[in-house]
C-alpha cells in the first residue's frame, strides 16, 4: 500500500502590537503634542494556529526613536500704542511682549537689548506711527519677566544676563511670558508727540527634555551650531538620528529667531510765541487813532503758549529793543503784573516765566511756530508785553 502524504499549511493570524513611550522627565505638553525626548517604543507580534490549535506568538525586535524638539514660538507687542515719556527722571516701560511657547519642550529664551531704529521706520499699531527721532544714547535698560499680562502681579524676576543680552526662564508648552523693558526717561531731545522706536530680537535658548528617553530632563542648547543663536542659528541637519534628540526649528521663517518692535512718544511741552504790536498813542493824535510817527508810543505783546501735555519749566524769554525805538522804562508787565527792569533793559526786554502748565487740551497749532485759526486743541498762555517810543 502506497502511503500518501499531505502537507498542512497552518492558519496564521497577525497583529501588530501598539505603541508605547517612556520619558520619565517630560512634562505633558498642553498643546497635545508628544514630549521631546520621549522614547516611543514599537514591537510587531504575530500569532498563529496549526491545525486550529494556537501556537506561541512570534515577538518582533523592538524599534524605538526619541522624539526630536520642535522649536516653534511666536512674539507679540503687548500694548497697541506708544508708551510716553517726559524726561521726568522717573522709571518707564519702554517695549513690551509676549513669548508664546508653541513648540513641545519648555524653552528659554534669549532676547537682546532693543536697538535704535532709523528715523521714518513705521511701527505697525492698529494706528501705525513713525519714528520721527532717536533714543538718547547708551540707555540703561532693565529686564523684568513675569507670566501674567501685568507687571507685578505674579512671578515677576529680573532676567538673567547671558553675555550682553538677557534669558527668561523655562516656559512650558502653549504658555506665554511676558518681557518688560524699563528705563529711566531721560535725555529724549525732541518736540511734544516725536516717536522713537525700539527694535528687540528673540531666539530659542535653552529647551527641556530627557536625551535618551529615560533620564530626568536637563536643559540643552537648541542651537545645534555654536550654541550661540544670537549669530545665526543652526538646526540639526542632515537626516533624523533615532537614537538622539534633534533640533527643528518650526517659527516664521524657522531660523529659531522673532523680532518685535515697540515706540515711546515724547509728552513734551510743546511751545509757541505770538508777537503783535499795535500804536497806543502819538504826540499828534494821542490816543485817538494814533499813527506809527516820531514820538509815537507802540505796544509789543508776546504770548507764549504751551500746546503740550506736559509743563515746561525755566522759561525764559527775550526779546532785542527794535532799531529806530526807545524802551519804555518800566513798561514791561507779564500777565499784567509790572516786571522790575534789568540792567539790559535799553537793549533786550527780559522776562522770567518760570513754569507754564500743560495744555487744558493738549494738540499742534497749525502753522507752527506761527498759530492759525485752525488750530486744535486748547494752549496755556502767558504774555509779555513791553513798550518802545519811535525816534
Amino acid at each position: 500500500m502506497k502511503l500518501q502524504k499531505a502537507l498542512w499549511l497552518p492558519a496564521v493570524v497577525a497583529a501588530l502590537s501598539g505603541v508605547s513611550t517612556a520619558n520619565a522627565g517630560s512634562v505633558s505638553s498642553p498643546n497635545s503634542y508628544t514630549d521631546a525626548g520621549t522614547k516611543v517604543s514599537n514591537t510587531a507580534s504575530v500569532s498563529y494556529a496549526v491545525g486550529g490549535t494556537n501556537q506561541t506568538d512570534v515577538d518582533s525586535n523592538t524599534a524605538t526613536f526619541l522624539v526630536d524638539v520642535k522649536v516653534n514660538f511666536v512674539v507679540d507687542r503687548v500694548e497697541t500704542s506708544p508708551y510716553t515719556v517726559s524726561n521726568g527722571g522717573t522709571t518707564k516701560t519702554v517695549a513690551a511682549y509676549t513669548i508664546s511657547n508653541l513648540g513641545n519642550a519648555p524653552m528659554s529664551f534669549l532676547v537682546t537689548k532693543p536697538v535704535d531704529q532709523a528715523t521714518n521706520t513705521t511701527v505697525s499699531y492698529p494706528t501705525p506711527v513713525a519714528d520721527t527721532i532717536d533714543f538718547p544714547s547708551s540707555p540703561a535698560f532693565s529686564f523684568t519677566g513675569s507670566g501674567d499680562t501685568t507687571l507685578g502681579n505674579g512671578d515677576d524676576a529680573t532676567l538673567t544676563a547671558v553675555g550682553s543680552h538677557y534669558a527668561t526662564i523655562l516656559v512650558q508648552p502653549d504658555e506665554t511670558y511676558t518681557v518688560y523693558v524699563t528705563m529711566t526717561d531721560a535725555g529724549f531731545v525732541g518736540v511734544d508727540a516725536d516717536i522713537a522706536s525700539l527694535l528687540t530680537t528673540v531666539y530659542g535658548y535653552k529647551a527641556s527634555y530627557s536625551s535618551d528617553g529615560t533620564l530626568a530632563a536637563t536643559e540643552h542648547d537648541v542651537d545645534t551650531g555654536d550654541q550661540d543663536p544670537t549669530n545665526g542659528s543652526t538646526a540639526t541637519s542632515g537626516s533624523d538620528n533615532i537614537n538622539a534628540v534633534d533640533i527643528v526649528y518650526a517659527d516664521v521663517g524657522r531660523n529659531n529667531t522673532e523680532t518685535v518692535d515697540n515706540a515711546v512718544e515724547l509728552d513734551f511741552p510743546f511751545l509757541a510765541i505770538v508777537k503783535t504790536s499795535q500804536v497806543i498813542s502819538d504826540p499828534i493824535n494821542g490816543t485817538t487813532n494814533p499813527k506809527a510817527i516820531p514820538g509815537a508810543v507802540v505796544e509789543y505783546s508776546l504770548e507764549v503758549q504751551n500746546w503740550g501735555g506736559a509743563a515746561a519749566a525755566g522759561i525764559n524769554l527775550s526779546d532785542a529793543i527794535p532799531a529806530n525805538t526807545t524802551y519804555v522804562a518800566n513798561s514791561t508787565e507779564l500777565d499784567s503784573v509790572a516786571v522790575t527792569d534789568t540792567g539790559t533793559m535799553a537793549t533786550t526786554v527780559e522776562a522770567t516765566i518760570a513754569t507754564l502748565a500743560a495744555a487744558t487740551v493738549p494738540g499742534h497749532p497749525a502753522g507752527y511756530p506761527t498759530p492759525t485759526s485752525t488750530a486744535t486743541g486748547t494752549p496755556t498762555t502767558k504774555t509779555v508785553t513791553f513798550r518802545v517810543t519811535i525816534n
